[in-house]
């Protein structure tokens, strides 16, 4: 899945994150996203780099970040902030994305097909 910047001026970023995530990656993302922990904070950004594909961030007085391994709190530092602060929202948009798909495949899983009664879940006893 990519996502362009379409913010003025800072079109030309853009991260392309990977669309298949484990059960597991979806549970640890949730838990790490958000934590004040350095710890965590080194987990999530690793969690980050495998799931991140292809991207290009600007940065103010150092070269622009090309590489997913480039993502580290070093680095992160050097992004312009305007652009740090759209980059910190893609992740998370992705994986609500994801959800939505999983989330969309069932719905139309528990929808009647034309003639015939909807499915029912049995009732517990």
């Amino acid at each position: 899945m990519r996502y362009d910047c379409d913010l003025p001026g800072h079109e030309s970023n853009f991260v392309e994150v990977a669309d298949s995530w484990s059960r597991a990656e979806m549970r640890r993302f949730r838990q790490l996203f958000g934590s004040e922990s350095e710890a965590d904070n080194d987990e999530y950004l690793a969690l980050i780099r495998s799931k991140t594909v292809a991207l290009r961030l600007s940065c103010v007085g150092a070269d622009d970040i090309a590489d997913p391994c480039e993502l580290t709190d070093d680095r992160l530092d050097d992004i312009d902030q305007t652009v740090y602060l759209w980059f910190a929202s893609v992740h998370p948009v992705a994986v609500r994305e994801i959800n939505r798909l999983g989330e969309a495949s069932v719905r139309r899983l528990w929808q009647p097909a034309e003639g015939s009664a909807a499915p029912t879940l049995p009732t517990p006893s």
